[in-house]
């Protein structure tokens, strides 16, 4: 994380306990029992109709309490009238992307993901929409971006039969736009072949749709399937496979679960 990303994460903190939370340019304050901000892209232009919901307890006890509202055309949301209690507040946009619907989740500008605040000091958060990069929780697992698991076609790595320490370089290539329109840029890894155990996962790739080449060294092309072939005959395998982040279809709040599924490459020889 930049010096700057730590500062503005180590200011959002620091406000919160003395009571209100600025916006990360200083322009705007909450009032108490409201949260207020706005939501972008990763190039900073404002994004219309993203879910902003506050969630948490009452003070008085019982089941959990929710407001939601969305943004406007100027990226911007405010939501008043919130029950006193402490909460935490979370952003999402729905989108089509090669013909399927997806719930991606936003990233805090100010603080973690599970950043609470009590509602009578009011709250001010931003939200940037971005496509990789590791989500900003106190235990943060999950990435913004999508992962790759790169298989043999036996759905180990027995099949390949290389030496061990093989190098194995995996290339991906944007196959059209990315989940945010931008063009995109290849991705390239390489990694040391591991006999009888998952090769590689290759972990937070920018959403979007990509082909794959793979090859090893001393031995050239890898051949590849993005589908299980187990057992099917070599007909199956090409010099690349296509591979996409599909949505995950889960039910519960974006940042609660994945919001889309790994993808699976079965390589051969």
């Amino acid at each position: 994380m930049s010096y700057k990303a730590l500062l503005i994460s180590a200011i959002a903190l620091i406000a919160v306990g003395c009571g209100r939370t600025t916006l990360s340019d200083g322009a705007e304050k909450a009032a108490g029992f409201s949260t207020v901000g706005r939501a972008t892209d990763a190039a900073g232009q404002p994004l219309a109709n993203v879910n902003v919901e506050v969630w948490g307890k009452h003070e008085t006890g019982g089941g959990p309490v929710s407001y939601t509202t969305v943004t406007g055309t100027d990226g911007t949301y405010r939501q008043t009238d919130i029950a006193p209690g402490t909460y935490t507040a979370v952003a999402w946009r729905k989108l089509k992307y090669n013909g399927r619907d997806y719930k991606l989740p936003l990233k805090p500008v100010q603080g973690n993901i599970d950043l609470e605040y009590r509602a009578k000091d009011g709250l001010v958060r931003d939200f940037v929409w971005q496509i990789s990069g590791p989500q900003p929780a106190y235990r943060s697992e999950e990435n913004y971006g999508g992962d790759l698991l790169f298989y043999g076609v036996d759905g180990l790595y027995r099949s390949l039969g290389l030496p061990d320490g093989t190098p194995i370089t995996i290339n991906l290539t944007p196959d059209g736009p990315l989940m945010d329109g931008s063009a995109g840029s290849p991705v390239t890894i390489t990694v040391a072949y591991k006999p009888g155990t998952y090769l590689t996962t290759v972990e937070d790739i920018p959403l979007g749709r990509y082909t794959v080449s793979a090859s090893a060294e001393g031995t050239g092309l890898i051949r590849l399937s993005g589908t299980d072939r187990t057992g099917s005959s070599d007909d199956h395998y090409k010099p690349t496979a296509t591979i996409e982040f599909l949505p995950s279809g889960s039910q519960v709040r974006p940042y609660q679960a994945p919001a889309v599924k790994q993808a699976h490459v079965y390589s051969r020889l």
